[in-house]
């Protein structure tokens, strides 16, 4: 028997967490077992040509992939009619939408749909379209939804749904040989002109669902209150120059320091005490496993499967999202208890090394893609 030819749809592989995933996974699949390539309906992206330089095959099709575009699915379906491929794997709900249709009209055997973030559009009616799509598509053309965390998992099942054996849980991972430290942390410190304030980071894209203006207005307040500290934001995205004004606004502009994209956060992570994480919507954050893989405490919003990774009062502290005093008490509790430091990210780091590595990860799609006959 040849090799199992396996096709993932993204709309688009940039910097997020569902596309470091894609690359991990890349990185250590069993090229002789299975025959892997991607397309992108969208542009290749930063980690589209990473994963070029690993020696897969990587189409971009250049494409609007709104899901609502038809002549996007049209042209999904053209592409897909050419691949003659055993099973197609999408990421995300634009390429679960244009893939699953596509695969329906080129008869394509097995469909796996990847989730990965709390399903927000559930939450108002005017995204009715997108709930009765998913709704239909996850019954006529879908072999498997594989989800990020148990409580995505479960939130899926409840909502679809869906019957519990077609919705299965792959956790996040990390891969210890991504992360390592290329400057060390006093460096880096020196390098910003850090001398003995507190350093927190964010990681996350500068948009709406990360929360950043709650963690702005923090900020502000812990300011006010005479605190002394350094925050790296490290990311980008569509909010950007307003979060920038709201920085210059609330008097912070000396304290908050914009890394942009980073090739190698984990000098960054190194490089700082505290992660903070205030997002409005979440599914497994791979950020956060990587802070807690890089010995760190945590201040984290009690969304998607937070909990999952973060006992609070144990190895980091949960705040309701987007309540900006209840995250300034939060990050305080590290100035008044700076012993907790140490001993909730000792605790942090020995989570991530027992549950969040690479290879279960990898193993669990392998035997999924060998259970589609």
């Amino acid at each position: 028997m040849g090799r199992k030819k396996i096709l993932f749809l993204h709309v688009t592989l940039g910097t997020g967490g569902a596309e470091r995933l894609r690359y991990m996974l890349l990185r250590h699949v069993d090229r002789n077992k299975y025959d892997i390539k991607l397309c992108c309906i969208g542009d290749k992206g930063e980690i589209g040509k990473k994963i070029e330089q690993l020696g897969y095959e990587v189409d971009g099709l250049g494409l609007d992939y709104v899901f609502r575009n038809v002549r996007t699915t049209s042209s999904v379906i053209k592409y897909l009619k050419k691949q003659k491929i055993d099973i197609l794997q999408t990421s995300l709900f634009d390429a679960n939408f244009h893939g699953r249709v596509a695969a329906l009209a080129c008869g394509i055997p097995h469909v796996i749909t990847e989730e990965h973030s709390d399903h927000y559009q559930y939450r108002t009616i005017k995204y009715l379209p997108h709930i009765l799509s998913d709704f239909l598509l996850a019954r006529v053309k879908t072999s498997f939804v594989v989800c990020c965390s148990e409580t995505l998992r479960k939130d899926i099942i409840k909502k679809e749904m869906l019957p519990a054996k077609k919705v299965i849980t792959i956790k996040n991972c990390i891969d210890p040989g991504m992360h390592k430290i290329n400057e060390p942390g006093e460096s880096v410190r020196r390098r910003f002109g850090i001398k003995d304030e507190m350093v927190f980071i964010t990681v996350a894209s500068l948009s709406n669902r990360k929360g950043h203006e709650y963690l702005i207005d923090a900020l502000k307040i812990l300011k006010e209150k005479g605190r002394r500290f350094k925050h790296f934001l490290a990311g980008d995205g569509p909010l950007k120059d307003s979060i920038y004004k709201k920085c210059e606004d609330c008097g912070l502009s000396a304290d908050v320091i914009f890394l942009g994209n980073v090739d190698n956060v984990a000098d960054y992570l190194n490089a700082s005490d505290i992660f903070v994480l205030p997002s409005i919507f979440e599914g497994l954050p791979l950020v956060l496993m990587e802070a807690m893989f890089a010995g760190l405490p945590s201040v984290v919003t009690d969304v998607g499967a937070n909990r999952e990774l973060i006992t609070d009062g144990v190895n980091g502290l949960i705040v309701p999202p987007a309540d900006k005093d209840k995250l300034a008490q939060a990050i305080s509790f590290y100035f008044e208890n700076k012993d907790k430091i140490r001993q909730f990210g000792q605790k942090s780091k020995k989570i991530a090394q027992e549950n969040c590595l690479v290879d279960t990860y990898v193993r669990q799609f392998s035997n999924l893609w060998d259970s589609l006959a």
